[in-house]
C-alpha cells in the first residue's frame, strides 16, 4: 500500500507550530520559563486527548521499553536503532488500527474488529524485531511468549496474532528490501582537495562512514534533500570567525573556559541519541494517560521523524562536505581568514565522528524528537534520563525542547561542531517533525 500524504497546508501548520516552539525555548531558557501555566497539552488539531473511558496504555509502552533496550544492547549504530524502532512501531500502530481505525495506517490497511489488542501488539513487535535484530531471537521469543501467556485463549487472541503478523509482514516487505543500512556503512568515500572548508578524514580513525547514505529512502520525506540546510559559513567570512573561536575555546580537550557542567553535558549526550527520547516519550504518554492507540501513533511518529531527520542531516553533510573543527583549527593560520588563530596541536574533548561536519545530526534528531512530542503530547513534561556511559549520572528536564537544546549545544562542548551546524540541525529537525506529524498517521474523522 502506498502511503498517502496529507495536503501541503497540514504540514505547514505543524511545522509552524514546531518552529514557534524553538522561539519559546530560547526565550524560556533565558528567562527561566516555567511549565506550570501551560501544562503538557499537545498543539491544537494534531492529536486528541485520551478517549473517554479507555485505559492508559500498557502493552505499547512496555514493548517500546523492551525494543529500545534490545536495539541498544545489540550495539546497533544509532541510525539502525531508530530505524528498527520505526519499523516496529509502524507494525504495532497499523495492527491496532486494523482492530479499531482511529488513525490513518502507514502500510497495512487490514481489518480485524474484535481482535485482541495485546495479542496484535505482541505479534507485530515480535515479528518486526525478529527480522531487524535477529541476533536477539531468544530474548524476543521469551518476551513474546510471556506476553501471550497472559492473554486468554480464543478467537480474539488468534485474530490479534494474525493482525499483528500481517501488519509486521507488510512494513517489513516495504522497508526490509530497501533498507540495507549495514552495507552502507562501508561505502568508499573519496575526499576532496585539502582546501579551507573541505572535509578531510579525521583522527584517530582517519576513515569515513555513511558515504553511501544517499541510497536510503526516508519513511516520510519526499526526498532526502527536502529540508536540506542552506550552505555552511564561508571560511573567509566575518560570521565564521566567532563560531570558530567558540568551539576552539569551549571544545578543546583541556579547555580553561568550559565549565564542569558543560563537560558533563558533552559526555552525557555524546553516546546518547535514541533510548533517551523513547524514555522521554513514555513519560509524556503516561502523564497524558494516553491509550494504546495514541501511544502507538506517538512512538511511530517519533522514530520516523528521528530517522528522517538523520537521513536529511547526512544528506546535507554529504552535499557540502564541510570540514570538522579539528581540521579547521589545526589549519587556522592558513585558512584565508585573518580573524582566526590556528593551533596545530588542538584536540577536541570528544572523538570526532567519521563523517563531514555540517550540519549537526544530533541537533537535527533532537529537534525532530522534541518537535513530534510537542505536537502530540505537549512540550511540558518532567522526565529524567540516565547516561549510557557515565555511571550514576542522569539529567532531568521540564520540557522536551530544553533537552533537545542541551543535546544540540553539547556538540560544541565536545569540540566536534560549530554553532552554525547546531543551529542548522535544529531548524532541519524541526521542519522534519512538522512534516511527519502533518502528513502521517493522521486522526480519522
Amino acid at each position: 500500500m502506498q502511503r498517502a500524504h496529507r495536503p501541503h497546508r497540514d504540514w505547514i501548520a505543524a511545522s509552524a507550530a514546531v518552529g514557534a516552539s524553538w522561539v519559546i525555548v530560547a526565550a524560556g531558557a533565558l528567562a527561566g520559563l516555567s511549565c506550570s501555566a501551560s501544562g503538557g497539552q499537545a498543539a491544537e488539531g494534531n492529536d486528541p486527548i485520551n478517549v473517554s473511558g479507555t485505559q492508559p496504555a500498557r502493552e505499547v509502552p512496555d514493548w517500546n521499553a523492551f525494543a529500545t533496550d534490545l536495539v541498544f544492547g545489540a550495539r546497533l549504530p544509532p541510525p539502525l536503532q531508530v530505524h528498527a524502532l520505526a519499523v516496529t512501531h509502524i507494525a504495532v500502530h497499523d495492527a491496532l488500527n486494523a482492530i479499531d481505525r482511529r488513525y490513518e495506517p502507514y502500510e497495512y490497511a487490514g481489518s480485524a474488529p474484535g481482535a485482541s489488542a495485546p495479542a496484535a501488539v505482541a505479534a507485530a513487535a515480535h515479528d518486526a524485531l525478529m527480522q531487524l535484530v535477529s541476533s536477539a531471537g531468544p530474548a524476543i521469543d521469551a518476551e513474546y511468549n510471556a506476553r501471550l501467556a497472559s492473554i486468554p485463549d480464543g478467537p480474539a487472541k488468534e485474530a490479534g496474532i494474525a493482525a499483528g503478523r500481517a501488519s509486521a509482514a507488510a512494513i517489513l516487505s516495504r522497508r526490509g528490501a530497501e533498507d540495507l543500512l549495514g552495507a552502507l556503512l562501508d561505502t568508499p568515500y573519496t575526499p576532496g582537495p585539502p582546501d579551507p572548508g573541505v572535509y578531510q578524514p579525521t583522527p584517530p580513525t582517519n576513515t569515513v562512514l555513511l558515504a553511501g547514505w544517499g541510497a536510503v529512502i526516508p519513511f516520510a520525506l519526499a526526498s532526502q534533500s527536502q529540508f536540506r540546510s542552506p550552505p555552511p559559513l564561508a571560511v573567509d567570512s566575518g560570521e565564521y570567525a566567532p563560531v570558530y573561536e567558540e568551539v576552539k575555546s569551549l571544545g578543546a580537550a583541556g579547555s580553561a573556559t568550559r565549565t564542569a557542567r558543560q563537560t558533563e553535558t558533552a559526555k552525557f549526550w555524546y553516546d546518547a541519541a535514541t533510548r533517551e527520547w523513547q524514555v522521554a516519550a513514555r513519560k509524556g504518554l503516561a502523564d497524558e494517560g494516553a491509550d494504546e492507540w495514541r501511544a502507538a501513533r506517538t512512538l511511530a511518529l517519533l522514530s520516523i521523524a528521528m530517522f528522517d531527520a538523520a537521513t536529511a542531516s547526512i544528506e546535507t553533510k554529504l552535499t557540502y562536505r564541510y570540514w570538522r573543527p579539528i581540521t579547521a583549527i589545526r589549519a587556522g593560520y592558513d585558512d584565508g581568514n585573518p580573524a582566526t588563530q590556528g593551533d596545530p596541536s588542538w584536540e577536541p574533548l570528544c572523538v570526532t565522528p567519521p563523517f563531514p561536519e555540517y550540519n549537526s545530526t544530533h541537533a537535527a534528531t533532537a529537534a525532530a524528537a522534541a518537535g513530534v512530542l510537542g505536537l502530540t503530547v505537549g512540550d511540558c513534561h518532567e522526565f529524567t534520563v540516565d547516561s549510557p556511559t557515565l555511571p550514576g549520572v542522569s539529567r532531568s528536564y521540564a520540557r522536551f525542547s530544553l533537552a533537545a537544546a542541551e543535546e544540540a549545544v553539547s556538540r560544541i562542548y565536545c569540540g566536534i561542531h560549530f554553532r552554525s551546524a547546531m543551529e542548522a540541525g535544529l531548524a532541519q529537525g524541526a521542519a522534519a517533525s512538522g512534516y511527519v506529524v502533518g502528513t502521517l498517521l493522521r486522526p480519522v474523522p
